[in-house]
């Protein structure tokens, strides 16, 4: 999954075809979890792999790939429609536990950028940002396929 072709990517309706085996491994060992440990046990493990999962799939995915406009809104998809999903079962509010992950995927699928974003001024996004660093976002937007990155 995070080897796929994000920088030339077409937006399908449905799944990343390689996220399916993925997501249904992630839901079976949720779910074998859940049958085998304590209710206070196993909701500390279920947050767990959330937060590892979204830190993995920022740095893993997001960071180490390039992404061009159909591969931005197909990895935005696959989280809201899939993964976000898998964890609803556990809690009301499932997305609070992928925020910076989810406010990548929008830096990665805004558009336009503002101008003055090159020079740190993130204030003219549509959207605020809480949960990524200004570096982590200069980063991100480096990471879509419209920009140039930095020779730095």
């Amino acid at each position: 999954y995070r080897r796929d072709k994000w920088f030339a990517m077409t937006c399908e309706n449905s799944l990343t075809p390689s996220a399916c085996p993925m997501f249904q491994v992630l839901g079976a060992r949720l779910h074998s979890l859940q049958s085998l440990l304590s209710s206070s046990l196993f909701s500390k493990a279920w947050q767990s792999v959330a937060s590892q999962l979204c830190m993995f799939l920022l740095e893993e995915l997001v960071l180490q790939n390039r992404f061009n406009e159909g591969g931005a809104k197909q990895l935005e998809q696959d989280l809201t429609r899939s993964l976000i999903p898998l964890f609803h079962q556990y809690t009301h509010r499932p997305e609070a536990y992928f925020l910076p992950l989810k406010e990548a995927c929008a830096l990665l699928n805004v558009r336009p950028l503002p101008a003055d974003w090159a020079r740190g001024k993130y204030d003219k996004l549509p959207f605020e940002i809480h949960h990524l660093s200004p570096e982590m976002i200069h980063d991100v937007i480096q990471k879509r396929a419209d920009i140039i990155p930095d020779l730095i």
